[in-house]
């Protein structure tokens, strides 16, 4: 038996992709009328919900986490470095430029050290100091010898003790590991740092 169809609904689509992404599909009926219907094949993936908003993933966290504490860590780290060439020569006494010294190796060490791991976990280091932490170098070039100093060591002290709170949060809680072990490995220096600078000042 032979199906017969009507020839006006019968229709024939011809598809063509463009550089788009786009795909043109041209409908040309029994009577040679041509329409033209874009159908857009762009998609984006994950579908749904997960592209709404900022990105919630594991991964997103532990980088956001770790860039917070590495760019307070690295222009905090860049200002010690400078402080203790400053105190080596502006500095009015030899405790003083002792400690300068102490202060920008020990801090050139932990800067190589937190450049490395964030090297390895594609986290961007700062690349200039903070402003808070770039007044402190601008003030400290201003002084020499003992106004140098009365300037200096508490501002050390200062320092060094919200330095220590913000690494002690960091190897408790950071999501990274590897900064977590980091913020740990540094705490000792940094007390160490603390208990120097109100050793000198104490004595003043």
């Amino acid at each position: 038996m032979k199906i017969y169809f009507p020839v006006t609904v019968i229709a024939l689509f011809i598809i063509s992709c463009n550089n788009d992404g786009e795909t043109n599909a041209t409908v040309r009926d029994a009577n040679n009328v041509t329409a033209d219907t874009t159908f857009n094949l762009t998609m984006t993936y994950p579908p749904g919900p997960a592209n709404l908003g900022q990105d919630t993933s594991l991964s997103s966290q532990i980088v956001a986490s770790s860039n917070e504490f590495v760019n307070a860590a690295g222009s905090g780290g860049m200002m010690e470095v400078e402080m203790g060439k400053l105190a080596q020569t502006n500095g009015g006494s030899n405790d003083v430029k002792t400690y300068g010294k102490m202060l920008e190796k020990d801090h050139t060490d932990a800067n190589n050290k937190l450049k490395e791991i964030a090297e390895g976990e594609h986290i961007q280091l700062p690349a200039a100091m903070l402003p808070e932490h770039q007044q402190h170098i601008d003030q400290l070039q201003m002084l020499k010898g003992k106004e140098f100093d009365k300037t200096f060591m508490p501002m050390m002290i200062d320092d060094h003790v919200k330095d220590i709170a913000e690494f002690e949060k960091a190897a408790a809680e950071n999501k990274n590991d590897k900064i977590k072990a980091f913020a740990a490995g540094i705490l000792p220096v940094l007390k160490k740092h603390l208990a120097k600078a109100k050793s000198i000042s104490s004595k003043m």
